[in-house]
């Protein structure tokens, strides 16, 4: 039995001479083994291989201290997962940013003004979420998360909602009474590409949402 076989086509068996998963203008390698086919790859010392066992593929790292990184767009790295298993992804969507328009106006209202500025660890990744509007644009469909905390001021009942697409998604009131109180909203939401996410200020009377990291507004695409 031929332990290599390369057809006309170009296609390749390793181990067989019955090669599976052929079509026209398609190059095959295929790899099989009574105990399994594995495809080794090494570099001074460092190995790494795809293993099949039984209904099993195995992709593998096999140095102490290498990563397995995943890349598109020209081996611009996507996403990583280093020896310990940590799983790393610094494109993923998602924003953390906080509230810059000390508010004091009547009636009800979509929060607008909010800002990176030096808060430390801020952040806007892909620039989804638009601060002057204080909307969120979902890139793609997913579950995203979203949390929203506050320190407001007011003398009646008021609350605040995460809102989808314009209506009320995830809500919560806030004691009244002249005095400071604390509140905090959050959850998962499925969307879909181009969904908008914002925050929605229902008041009776002109409650103040104090600024800077008192307020804040998060999300981020869980999968």
């Amino acid at each position: 039995t031929d332990l290599v076989t390369v057809t006309s086509a170009g296609n390749v068996g390793v181990g067989t001479s019955s090669i599976d998963y052929t079509a026209a203008g398609r190059t095959v390698v295929h790899v099989e083994g009574s105990a399994g086919a594995l495809l080794a790859m090494e570099d001074t010392g460092a190995k790494s291989y795809f293993f099949q066992s039984g209904s099993d593929l195995l992709l593998e790292n096999d140095t102490a201290s290498g990563s397995m990184i995943f890349g598109t767009n020209n081996s611009t790295e996507r996403m990583r997962i280093d020896s310990a298993g940590r799983v790393t992804m610094p494109y993923q969507p998602g924003f953390s940013l906080h509230y810059n328009n000390y508010n004091n106006e009547n009636g009800s209202q979509f929060l607008t003004n909010w800002w990176i500025g030096s808060n430390p660890g801020a952040f806007n990744n892909g620039n989804h979420f638009n601060g002057t509007t204080g909307t969120f644009v979902c890139p793609i469909a997913g579950v995203y998360y979203f949390h929203f905390c506050g320190h407001t001021y007011l003398s009646n009942t008021n609350w605040y909602a995460i809102t989808f697409n314009g209506g009320n998604a995830i809500a919560s009131y806030t004691n009244r009474g002249a005095t400071w109180n604390n509140f905090s909203i959050g959850g998962y939401l499925s969307c879909q590409a181009n969904d908008q996410i914002k925050i929605w200020q229902n008041a009776n009377s002109g409650p103040t949402l104090d600024t800077n990291y008192w307020g804040s507004f998060s999300g981020y695409l869980v999968g």
